[in-house]
C-alpha cells in the first residue's frame, strides 16, 4: 500500500506551452481528465495507459497520453522521473533544433506526497498517415511516393542520432506523413526516447527501422537504399554502430528467413 501519513492533499505538477490561458494546475488536471472521458477516438488502450484524440481549448484537436500508475510504479516513482516528463524534456530539446516531432503542449503529474499516481501528456494532433499503414496498403507496383517518404524517414533517423538521441522503437508506424505540409515526415511515440551517443544503441535503433523494409516485403535492394540514405547523413558516427546494426539484423532475420533468405543491408561505411 502507498503510505499516506503526514501527506498533504494531492498536488499537481504542470508544464505548459503555446498558450496564454492561465489556470491552476489542479484546474488543468480536471479539464484534461474530462477531455479524456469525452474523447472522440481511442488510439491505444491498455490497463494502465490510454491514448485518445479529443478537443482541448485553446489548442483544438490534441492527443492525450493518460498513464495511471500501479502500486509498484507509485512506490518507485520518487526515484525515477516519469516517462511523460522525460518525453517533455527531450521533446523541447529536439524542438530547439527544429527536429520534426509531434509537439508537446501540456504535461500534468498528479502526486500524493512524493508518489506519482497519474500523468497526462498532451501533444498536438496532426492529420496524417503513418508510414506503416501506407506500406501495408501499397499498390502491387512499387509506390514511388512511398519510397521517397521512407528515404526521408531514414534521413530523420540519421538526424536524430546526430543530435545525440535514440528513439527506442523506430517501426514505420511511428513516422507520420503530413501531406498538407509538403510531404513532411514527423516522428511520434517518443515513450522510449533517450539521450545516447552509443553506437550499440544507435545500431539497434537503425536495425528496427531497416527491418521494416523486410517485414513489408520491400526487398533487399530497397532496404540497402534506406541504409545508404542514413549513412549519407552520418559522416562521423560512434564506433560499434555497424557491428550493432549487423548483430540486431541477424538476430531478427530468422523471423523472416523463410520468406527472405538473403538480407544485405549492411554496407561498408566507406561506400557511403
Amino acid at each position: 500500500m502507498i503510505p499516506t501519513k503526514n501527506f498533504d492533499k494531492p498536488k499537481v505538477i504542470c508544464l505548459i506551452r503555446e498558450t496564454k490561458l492561465k489556470l491552476s494546475p489542479i484546474r488543468w488536471f480536471g479539464v484534461v481528465e474530462n477531455a479524456v472521458d469525452s474523447a472522440v477516438k481511442v488510439v491505444k488502450e491498455s490497463s494502465i495507459k490510454r491514448t485518445v484524440r479529443t478537443a482541448l481549448a485553446p489548442w483544438g484537436d490534441v492527443c492525450i497520453h493518460d498513464h495511471t500508475y500501479i502500486v509498484k510504479k507509485q512506490l518507485l516513482s520518487p526515484f525515477r522521473p516519469s516517462r511523460g516528463k522525460k518525453v517533455w524534456k527531450h521533446s523541447l530539446s529536439l524542438l530547439k533544433k527544429n527536429f520534426p516531432i509531434t509537439k508537446p503542449l501540456l504535461y500534468l503529474e498528479l502526486k500524493n506526497g512524493p508518489f506519482t499516481k497519474r500523468t497526462f501528456l498532451v501533444t498536438k494532433w496532426e492529420e496524417s498517415t503513418n508510414l506503416g499503414k501506407a506500406a501495408m496498403e501499397k499498390d502491387s507496383i512499387f509506390d514511388d511516393l512511398l519510397a521517397q517518404l521512407l528515404r526521408e524517414a531514414a534521413r530523420v533517423v540519421a538526424n536524430l542520432h546526430n543530435a545525440g538521441f535514440v528513439h527506442g522503437d523506430l517501426k514505420w508506424s511511428n513516422f507520420l506523413w503530413l501531406p498538407l505540409k509538403t510531404n513532411r515526415i514527423v516522428l511520434t511515440d517518443l515513450d522510449h526516447i533517450e539521450r545516447s551517443g552509443s553506437g550499440r544503441k544507435q545500431g539497434r535503433d537503425l536495425a528496427r527501422f531497416i527491418l521494416s523494409a523486410i517485414e513489408f516485403q520491400m526487398g533487399d535492394e530497397f532496404a540497402d537504399s534506406l541504409a545508404n540514405h542514413y549513412f549519407m547523413r552520418r559522416r562521423i558516427y560512434p564506433p560499434g554502430l555497424e557491428k550493432s546494426l549487423e548483430k540486431h539484423i541477424n538476430r531478427k532475420q530468422k523471423k523472416y528467413e523463410t520468406r527472405y533468405p538473403e538480407l544485405s543491408v549492411i554496407r561498408n561505411a566507406n561506400d557511403s
